[in-house]
């Protein structure tokens, strides 16, 4: 299995050391990936993987990823535009995510500066002609947050999507942190129009508007 995926992908895949079966858990330690534009690194990933044939669909049981960076090689805008890179994540059947964990995530530019930091990402979703976005549930720097995603993978991409955030944020002159709760959402078309609305009960905010040719 592990070389037919590395046939299939444009980069150079390595994997310093694998144990186990897809079917029960499947551990690769110091995984790599390298091609032009990205470079990913992984300490150690357990997947395991169950396929349903009537109807047709692929089980993501477990992914559990340690220490995942990902570089990115270049801040030239690539060839693919948003869209063409949205229609290309639809398949042909659904695939379940049930159990999506990464701990340690880092996120840096070409020139190795970060860029994102968490500590911790959980998601459960299924990515089918759409993708799905049951849960994803963030932790970083004493923030934490929560959504759920809908979004169309063909035009004119519409979105549908509820967060809830407690951000650890230092607001005047005391210097001292402390949690704001948010709570966003944004629906509408990506292609052509965003409504978003955002309420904080402390510091009171309340934000609506409205995004145009995105």
């Amino acid at each position: 299995i592990l070389t037919f995926i590395e046939n299939q992908l444009p980069g150079e895949l390595k994997i310093t050391e694998s144990e186990g079966d897809i079917a029960s858990g499947l551990v690769l330690r110091q995984t790599s990936y390298t091609e032009p534009e990205l470079s990913v690194q992984a300490d150690r990933i357990l997947l395991a993987v169950s396929l349903e044939i009537f109807p047709l669909a692929a089980r993501i049981d477990t992914l559990a990823i340690q220490s995942l960076n990902v570089k990115q090689g270049s801040d030239e805008p690539g060839q693919s535009s948003p869209e063409e890179i949205l229609a290309s994540l639809a398949l042909p059947f659904p695939v379940y995510a049930d159990d999506f964990l990464i701990e340690g995530f880092r996120l840096s530019s070409p020139d190795g500066t970060g860029k994102f930091e968490a500590d911790r990402l959980s998601i459960k979703a299924r990515l089918h002609d759409k993708l799905q976005i049951d849960r994803l549930a963030l932790e970083m720097n004493q923030s934490r947050l929560l959504l759920d995603v809908t979004l169309g993978l063909a035009e004119p991409f519409p979105i549908e999507m509820n967060a809830t955030s407690s951000l650890s944020l230092t607001l005047g002159d005391a210097g001292e942190p402390q949690d704001v709760n948010i709570q966003a959402s944004l629906g509408g078309d990506l292609a052509q129009q965003l409504k978003l609305a955002l309420n904080s009960q402390e510091p009171a905010t309340t934000v609506d508007g409205s995004l145009h040719d995105l």
